[in-house]
């Protein structure tokens, strides 16, 4: 299973993207509490954390996953449920 793996460059790249959306994230929520924005520049903040938000989901569940995957070198997992001793 360690196959499926992500490779040290692909695990470091999307390590890199996760923290500089975090990043961003912050920086827009902060920018939100802060009264200095403009009504357009307030909606575009409000629209885009939700969609950061995701994205960040979407890089620590493909952590989790590469992490996993890397443990789990001798997994048995059956094709089909007649591969099971009876």
């Amino acid at each position: 299973m360690s196959r499926y793996a992500l490779s040290d460059d692909e695990r470091e790249s999307v390590q890199a993207d996760l923290e500089g959306l975090a990043a961003l994230r912050d920086r827009a929520r902060s920018a939100m509490e802060g009264a200095t924005l403009s009504l357009a520049q307030r909606e575009s903040c409000k629209k885009a954390i939700p969609v950061l938000e995701e994205k960040i989901k979407r890089f620590n569940e493909k952590l989790m996953a590469d992490r996993l995957l890397r443990n789990c070198d001798e997994c048995n997992i059956p094709r089909h449920y007649q591969d099971r001793p009876r």
